[in-house]
């Protein structure tokens, strides 16, 4: 087949009608390939990798000449290419050990080998189309040729098993889901009985503490009332025998760990937990809870209550380690604990611990650093499932105990979270997340005298994301992401809302940390386009966009300075973290303080710094090129604090729940007023206009979870 056959549009976004490639039905316009097995959507880069093998079926194309058809004129690492490829073939379940449809060439490229037909059109049934030719170059198979192939294939892949100790199963990667709940509000922490037949969860409203906890059959729309309170309720357990489930009952001063019968009855009261929980977990053999606690100002513990003694105990190994060790999983035989440890980098992995052999260490399974909301195992005691985020949506992972492999599971939702499975059947349980972030004004001039009436005005709104305001340094523009557009983009406002444009055209992108150069011609912000994160600057006027010579390993850029010739941040150097300053070629390194640092305001000189560490509320003063230590400012508020200054005042805005309270402290005055009192869940960092004229927050504005069920995950 020739080149003429597959269309290509020239702005360089490879555009072709349809075609079947083996047995799947590629469609590039909708970004889909299907089958007689189900659809899966793939990403907007994957589909154009695709479609550039698929012009020229059968010949090497080499990494070079893909890297200037689909990404010309941008920068980007080897790994999204071979990011790319990977996905295509766990997509389309091709083992690259003995492919079917994309080859590798050693020091060459790629082809793919699998059949390519055009579609004339694309309405007749998959069945009824053009049968598939070998491409150009490769010689057609007989059947019995096909029979043989088939014969050594499945030998060969038997003496690999063998070889490598590793399952030959073959999952589906596209899975069928089922509404479970639809209703306003938010469904949230689901856990499946340990058959697969009822459904545990917690239902409140949106920015409401009260909950309930309800048991559904699955299959149906009854639902058990067990328990509800004006307390929030979170984390969920089943027992191993299904008569009981454990969850966390969020009392005003401390947490509550409390069990429920599944069939209704009296609550009892297990433990008081002081600290925030961050997940349990039920042993199988009915006698432990895992806990995962975190204490304020301490990192997360995971700690095991013996439900006959009512003692706590610690795994050993991890009670000396300084980072926080999150969503306690056992695995079905009860001899292993995995778990999801937050490194001081902020980097997160899943990690197993050998319960059954004293002074064992916990082991990493994960190469890929994700950011996850749940850990369970599948039956087999080889697999476990999470939640977790490595681009700008959380989704669905297999991970496969012999080598940590992470292959995303297609549930076609963007954003899913609190994945539990069944522990002796198979079966899948998730919340799904449907939410709107809008931009909030402020107007500090008018302040009333009645804090509980200030109002947080939406400036910037609409039914997707809207957030990361940053204001201009000078003449007050609003810079702000939203994918309001479909995919996340930066725009441009030059007020609050007025005259707002797109300022770039990303596919397939997370943007965070935004932030202006002093003259304003740049925008700085990290990027992370198909996992391989860098830090870009963006010129205003001419569009043009450049990678920074500064890699995620190590920097963590956080402001410009005022000359324009240094970046503030946290670097990363062996295992330590430090704060300082780097020049914009990257060359020059400068240590300001120990530790890592969220920086709040830098003065144009450069010699006076306010900020905070991660973890603590504490505000900081310091000003260099003196021997004064750092200063600490009458800040100890509690929440999730945000803070933003422009040097003259410092404004902190705390949230508790969905509740939030604004603060300034005046840098002259030396003190603390509050400002206002606003029913509204802040979410995302805070800005100050240069004149002090108006605050922007992002706000949430809508957070809907229902459930989603997939029966027959296994």
């Amino acid at each position: 087949m020739g080149k003429d056959n597959l269309k290509v549009i020239s702005d360089n976004n490879p555009s072709l009608s349809p075609f079947n490639l083996g047995d799947w039905l590629v469609e590039p316009a909708l970004n889909r390939i299907s089958n007689e097995r189900g659809a899966v959507q793939l990403s907007p880069r994957n589909m154009r990798v695709l479609c550039c093998l698929a012009r020229q079926p059968g010949r090497v194309v080499s990494r070079p000449e893909l890297f200037d058809t689909i990404w010309h004129g941008v920068v980007v690492g080897e790994e999204v290419l071979t990011g790319a490829i990977s996905e295509l073939r766990q997509t389309l379940s091709d083992d690259p050990r003995c492919p079917r449809f994309i080859e590798t060439i050693r020091k060459g490229g790629y082809r793919l080998i699998g059949p390519v037909v055009p579609i004339e059109d694309p309405l007749l049934p998959v069945k009824l189309r053009p049968r598939a030719v070998a491409p150009s170059g490769l010689r057609p198979i007989s059947r019995g040729g096909y029979i043989g192939l088939a014969a050594i294939i499945v030998l060969m892949s038997c003496v690999w098993a063998l070889i490598a100790g590793r399952s030959t199963t073959t999952y589906d990667s596209s899975w069928q889901t089922v509404p479970l709940t639809s209703l306003a509000g938010q469904e949230r922490y689901p856990t499946l009985s340990p058959d697969g037949s009822r459904v545990a969860y917690i239902r409140r409203g949106f920015q409401r503490k009260a909950s309930q906890l309800y048991l559904r059959q699955c299959g149906t729309t009854n639902e058990i009332l067990l328990s509800e309170s004006e307390n929030q309720f979170s984390f969920t357990a089943w027992s191993p025998d299904g008569a009981a489930i454990a969850f966390v009952v969020l009392q005003p001063e401390q947490a509550v760990l409390r069990t429920v019968p599944s069939l209704g009855g009296v609550c009892v009261d297990l433990a008081n937990l002081d600290g925030r929980v961050r997940g349990i977990d039920w042993s199988p053999d009915g006698r432990y809870l895992a806990v995962s606690l975190q204490s304020t100002g301490q990192s997360a513990d995971i700690n095991f209550l013996d439900l006959e003694t009512k003692q706590w105990s610690s795994p050993g190994s991890l009670r000396d380690t300084d980072t926080h060790e999150i969503c306690p999983a056992f695995s079905p035989s009860g001899t292993t604990l995995a778990f999801v440890r937050i490194e001081d980098t902020g980097r997160e992995h899943v990690f197993t611990l050998d319960l059954g052999s004293r002074g064992a260490g916990a082991e990493r399974l994960t190469d890929r650093p994700a950011t996850y909301s749940s850990l369970d195992w599948l039956p087999d005691g080889q697999t476990l499932v999470a939640s977790a985020s490595t681009r700008d949506h959380h989704q669905i992972w297999r991970i496969h105990l012999s080598n940590g492999a992470m292959e995303p599971q297609q549930v076609g939702q963007r954003h899913v979270y609190s994945a539990a499975a069944a522990s002796t059947a198979p079966g899948l349980v998730m919340a799904s997340l449907d939410l709107d972030y809008d931009l909030a004004e402020l107007d500090l001039r008018h302040l009333p005298e009645d804090t509980s009436a200030c109002r947080l005005r939406s400036v910037l709104s609409s039914t997707w994301i809207d957030g990361q305001a940053a204001f201009s340094p000078r003449t007050g523009k609003v810079a702000f992401t939203s994918d309001r557009s479909g995919e996340l983009q930066i725009y441009l406002s030059a007020g609050a809302g007025s005259e707002l444009r797109p300022i770039t055209r990303f596919q397939d992108a997370m943007i965070w940390n935004l932030f202006w150069s002093a003259d304003e011609r740049f925008l700085f912000f990290m990027m992370n386009c198909d996992l391989v994160p860098a830090y870009y600057s963006l010129e205003i006027v001419s569009g043009t966009q450049r990678i920074l010579p500064h890699t995620y390993e190590l920097y963590d850029l956080q402001r410009a300075s005022g000359d324009g010739n240094w970046f503030y941040g946290n670097r990363f150097e062996n295992d330590e973290v430090l704060f300082g300053r780097v020049s914009l070629d990257g060359k020059t390194w400068e240590t300001i303080l120990p530790g890592r640092v969220q920086l709040v305001y830098v003065s144009v000189t450069g010699d006076s710094l306010q900020y905070f560490k991660p973890d603590r509320s504490q505000l900081y003063s310091l000003t260099q090129n003196t021997e004064a230590p750092a200063r600490s400012l009458p800040f100890d508020l509690t929440g999730l604090v945000r803070y933003a200054s422009a040097g003259s005042d410092i404004y902190a805005l705390s949230t508790v729940g969905e509740s939030s309270t604004l603060y300034r402290w005046g840098n002259t005055s030396g003190g603390l007023d509050t400002l206002g009192h606003f029913d509204a869940r802040i979410a995302g960092p805070i800005a100050i206009a240069p004149d002090h004229s108006r605050l922007l927050a992002t706000v949430e504005t809508r957070r809907d979870l229902d459930l989603l069920l997939i029966p027959d995950f296994h």
